[in-house]
């Protein structure tokens, strides 16, 4: 699909009938028969722009294709979070319906949710900084750059990117998945927004230096040596309970139990991560998985930021 075809339908005139039908419905979902085609045209174009990297054949074709496919990414990255969803009037809010529209259509676009992204601050040579983006393709890894707008690098005490010599051992400090924005670094957490990512098969995981295979990002919030607020965890833990209860968003009932296996691995003495989990977090969690398996359903507050 080309960047015009889908900027058009992200942003042609028939985007506010489109959202306006989406309101009326249960759950905000994509179409798995158009992402499909529109996945296998990424997926296409990735190849070839790695094989053309692998060969040093780059030229002004495959850093146009480049920015399109950071173009695509980066803008789910930003939705997925909040910030391209925060509209000013006599204040600042956060419009939930587009932000679930535009996943649906970046999904559909063919945006691949298994992608890493790495940050780019307001003092950083953002152009120097996308030849990442091609030249992770060498290591087999596809990354696309997140943008902390009004944020520095030095301030933040994030470590400079080389664009050109790239470990990813050593950065996955700075590495970021979709999964990991919509569950963690996200204005809030929005049910129907996780549960495109499940259904979708993005990746989840939060990966760290010490830690490169991760775990994942329901976990890493109730882990003691993360910073976050108890009613932070809960409303976390409350979007996860109205993805599993939701029975209009085409899960299926193994991604729909994937939600539990996750919850349980924290609470389940045998395995070592339960070890990481507080008690009285682990409290929060028997509740959470109670009320999914009983059927209760408590509604989920909105974070004040």
């Amino acid at each position: 699909m080309s960047g015009s075809d889908w900027t058009l339908g992200l942003y042609g005139i028939t985007a506010p009938i489109e959202k306006r039908l989406l309101s009326m419905k249960k759950s905000v979902t994509f179409k798995k028969d158009v992402r499909d085609v529109s996945l296998a045209t990424t997926n296409m174009v990735v190849d070839k722009l790695a094989k053309d990297r692998a060969n040093g054949d780059v030229d002004d074709e495959q850093l146009y294709l480049r920015d399109l496919l950071i173009l695509l990414h980066s803008t789910l990255a930003d939705q997925i979070q909040g910030t391209a969803s925060m509209q000013e009037g006599n204040k600042f809010y956060y419009d939930e319906l587009s932000a679930k529209f535009y996943v649906k259509k970046l999904l559909e676009a063919g945006a691949d949710v298994k992608a890493l992204f790495f940050p780019i601050f307001e003092d950083d040579d953002e152009e120097s900084l996308w030849r990442i983006s091609l030249n992770c393709l060498k290591l087999g890894v596809r990354m696309y750059p997140l943008y902390f707008d009004g944020e520095k690098r030095e301030d933040e005490g994030f470590p400079d990117l080389n664009p050109v010599y790239i470990d990813l051992s050593a950065i996955y400090d700075q590495t970021y998945t979709l999964g990991e924005l919509a569950t963690i670094y996200c204005y809030k957490p929005v049910p129907d927004i996780i549960a495109m990512l499940i259904r979708a098969d993005a990746d989840f995981m939060v990966r760290t230096n010490d830690n490169p295979q991760g775990v994942h990002a329901l976990v890493r919030i109730l882990q003691k040596d993360f910073a976050i607020e108890k009613e932070d965890k809960q409303m976390i833990l409350d979007a996860y309970k109205s993805v599993y209860l939701n029975k209009h968003n085409k899960l299926s009932p193994e991604q729909r139990q994937g939600i539990v296996d996750v919850m349980t691995s924290c609470i389940d003495e045998k395995n070592p991560i339960s070890k990481t989990i507080l008690p009285e977090d682990q409290e929060l969690i028997k509740g959470t998985i109670s009320e999914m398996l009983t059927g209760s359903h408590n509604k989920t507050e909105t974070r004040e930021k």
